[in-house]
């Protein structure tokens, strides 16, 4: 926790809730026996928000679920306040902890994606013949799953996608889950973990390119072509051909600012220049590249004519 100013905290207080869960019921059990002794314990051994603070096992019930509260007060009477829920379940059934691992909360389209998976047991008891799990990944876009997309891993721990994947600008929900049969072998014992995590549109989504440099000397009586076809959209390279292309030219000298004399604008991905169709100067002609997602990125080339 944060906030304190580099001094103690004023004021630490844990307080907690419990439900006792019956089937898919909850009933309050705050005015039990059990909770009013957790309760004081919290507020007796509860004084160091810094330190891990452990709870005995013996003050908790089985098939309760708790909600502890924390506060927390600076020396400017501010306070802050956290809560985390824990389920104690039954003995005879102690479900595998499941988490999953990435450091990916946002990505972009061209690169790769791998997720691994925790699971484990608890180690004070287990009711497993053993801890070899099995896994099953499901990845959705919204509410819908993605049943095509399946993992390039072979080791069912993980979760890997080649880069251009998914879409760009969208959300994704990936949950695990995580079985492992009883020591009767007749049921599987089931947990699982779900992240979300975004693939972001790409800045900048396109890279203009004219082949060849950004300056030229040509003569007046020799034809010449700008080339933007390399150009590309970075999230979707492979849908270069839905490009959109626009070619226009300033001129610097003589006369800069005026129009390109002889010069006409085109739309096609390589601009032809006829020879004699421009005179002699110094011209900027750039091209403007468009996707489809109206993303629009301009290179330019110095073009100077000569006699």
């Amino acid at each position: 926790s944060s906030g304190a100013g580099g001094r103690l905290w004023f004021n630490t207080s844990l307080t907690v809730r419990a439900n006792y869960v019956l089937g898919s019921a909850e009933l309050a059990f705050n005015n039990s026996k059990s909770t009013i002794a957790l309760q004081t314990f919290l507020t007796k051994s509860f004084k160091d928000a810094s330190k891990i603070f452990v709870i005995p096992n013996i003050l908790l019930i089985e098939s309760t679920k708790y909600t502890f509260i924390m506060k927390l007060t600076n020396f400017l009477q501010q306070s802050s306040i956290v809560s985390a829920t824990v389920s104690v379940v039954s003995s005879t059934r102690v479900v595998p902890q499941v988490r999953i691992i990435s450091t990916v909360s946002v990505a972009y389209r061209y690169q790769p994606l791998n997720f691994f998976v925790s699971a484990f047991l608890p180690s004070c008891r287990s009711n497993a013949t053993n801890t070899k799990f099995v896994y099953v990944w499901s990845l959705y876009s919204n509410i819908t799953h993605l049943a095509d997309t399946i993992s390039t891993s072979k080791d069912p721990r993980y979760f890997n996608l080649a880069p251009y994947s998914l879409d760009s600008n969208a959300l994704y929900k990936l949950q695990v889950t995580a079985s492992v049969y009883t020591k009767t072998n007749t049921a599987l014992i089931t947990s699982s973990d779900t992240i979300s995590f975004q693939i972001a549109r790409s800045q900048p989504t396109v890279y203009a390119i004219i082949s060849g440099g950004g300056s030229r000397t040509l003569s007046r009586s020799s034809s010449f072509s700008l080339d933007a076809s390399s150009s590309y959209d970075v999230d979707y390279p492979e849908n270069s051909n839905s490009l959109q292309f626009l070619w226009t030219c300033i001129t610097q000298s003589p006369l800069y600012g005026s129009p390109c004399n002889g010069f006409n604008i085109s739309s096609s991905p390589v601009l032809q220049i006829p020879a004699f169709a421009i005179s002699t100067g110094i011209y900027l002609m750039s091209v403007s590249v468009q996707n489809e997602f109206g993303d629009v990125t301009t290179a330019s080339c110095k073009i100077t004519i000569t006699a």
